[in-house]
């Protein structure tokens, strides 16, 4: 059904697809359509979507966007994670067809950044179909050789009805002590505004974080007596998930220790109103209470993550698996 068809998804990664010079070129004979729309994808760096919606899901570079939903120890359970070890090929060696009138076969080596390039290599045969040039070629096995290496790491998380915020292919936030040494999470209990204003000084928590603050390797009189040396230079932030879904990230003014309170340095965190859902009689604040609030050391409140899987639960509930954002793999 045409209602099923995401069209701002699919112009948007067609759009992509036209900039970066991606190009489908086979000849499609005795295929299936499923296939067919795979190849197709897959020439893209996208997969197929079929779900609620009919689109894809790409893999882009996403470094200038936000996250879309957050997940931390208040809103999921049972994370984990597992990593690869294997030992990584060299390179591949690739069969494809060439764009030539007869369209025949040509092999090629690609050879992994930091792999052997010798006759002793360790070679992986690989066949891709609907790329025809050398450079075509080179991109795509470079692109699969570095997921080897910045993506050999699976998270896995339960979560409740929350989950239908984000699909597979979005970028979330993740938080969890598991993952990070310096980490906390709670909700918004209170805060205090200047005023009229709409200026945020302090945020109360419905749980404590413990707070890391300690001035540079400069500024330390006596080195011998520091216990931790890691922490001479850490500061803290935190990253509000606000009512509208969207998150912002703030400075920490806190001193070190156990504390329910955040508090801002001054004129860095506004509050404004966001715009009324359907069951909203009005205008309600960004930031209020019960926002979800995750705090780690500042520039790394959060890892960003790609969802790869949701299994749906009992009881509306899902399981996701997660894998490394990786924004290397566009360098």
């Amino acid at each position: 059904p045409v209602s099923l068809l995401y069209n701002p998804g699919l112009v948007t990664w067609r759009a992509r697809c036209i900039s970066a010079g991606y190009q489908c070129n086979a000849i499609i004979e005795d295929m299936r359509a499923d296939d067919a729309r795979d190849l197709i994808a897959g020439c893209g760096y996208a997969k197929s979507y079929q779900s609620d919606i009919w689109s894809v899901v790409e893999d882009y570079d996403r470094s200038a966007e936000f996250p879309v939903q957050t997940f931390s120890a208040r809103n999921s359970r049972g994370f984990s994670f597992e990593k690869a070890f294997a030992r990584l090929p060299d390179g591949f060696r690739v069969t494809y067809r060439t764009d030539s009138i007869d369209n025949p076969q040509r092999q090629i080596t690609v050879y992994r950044e930091g792999g052997i390039e010798s006759d002793n290599a360790r070679l992986e045969q690989v066949q891709y179909e609907g790329l025809v040039t050398d450079a075509e070629i080179r991109a795509r096995a470079q692109f699969d050789l570095r997921q080897g290496m910045l993506r050999s790491a699976f998270y896995y998380l339960e979560t409740p009805v929350e989950y239908i915020i984000c699909r597979r292919g979005s970028l979330v936030a993740v938080q969890n002590d598991v993952i990070a040494r310096r980490s906390g999470y709670a909700r918004i209990k209170s805060l205090t505004q200047i005023g009229f204003s709409s200026e945020i000084t302090s945020i109360v928590l419905d749980a404590e974080v413990d707070l890391t603050s300690r001035a540079g390797m400069e500024a330390e009189p006596d080195l011998l007596a520091v216990t931790d040396i890691t922490e001479l230079g850490v500061t803290m932030g935190c990253a509000i998930r606000r009512s509208d879904g969207t998150i912002s990230v703030h400075a920490l003014s806190n001193s070190e220790g156990m504390t329910d309170t955040l508090t801002f340095p001054a004129g860095t965190v506004f509050n404004t109103d966001t715009t009324p859902g359907p069951f909203d009689s009005g205008p309600i604040p960004a930031i209020t209470e019960d926002c979800l609030v995750v705090v780690g050391e500042l520039g790394s409140e959060y890892l960003r993550m790609i969802v790869s899987e949701i299994t749906p639960g009992p009881d509306l509930t899902a399981r996701l698996v997660l894998v490394d954002e990786a924004p290397e793999l566009w360098d």
